[in-house]
């Protein structure tokens, strides 16, 4: 079992494929083809409230995002990350 950290939004985050510590590295995307990887990419409030929205519809749970990762060329941009075994 993946250990429980903290989300990006102070929700738990479960992380079993993807660290976010390193905002300098590139994002690794694990190469399971079992994986389904969703990324958002908008503004900061925009994103969280995707976050929140797919949550509330049952879609994906909210602290299973990613942090949201500055978006280099966009200084006014995040991206989220959140990573699922699909069957």
């Amino acid at each position: 079992m993946a250990r429980k950290q903290q989300g990006g939004f102070g929700l738990p985050q479960w992380s079993e494929t993807t660290k976010m510590t390193d905002l300098s590295s590139p994002i690794q995307i694990n190469p399971d083809p079992r994986i389904l990887t969703l990324l958002v990419i908008g503004t900061e409030d925009n994103v969280k409230a995707y976050i929140l929205r797919q949550h509330t519809l049952g879609v994906t749970e909210a602290g299973a995002w990613s942090k949201p990762i500055p978006v280099p060329s966009c200084p006014d941009k995040v991206l989220c990350v959140f990573n699922r075994i699909t069957v």
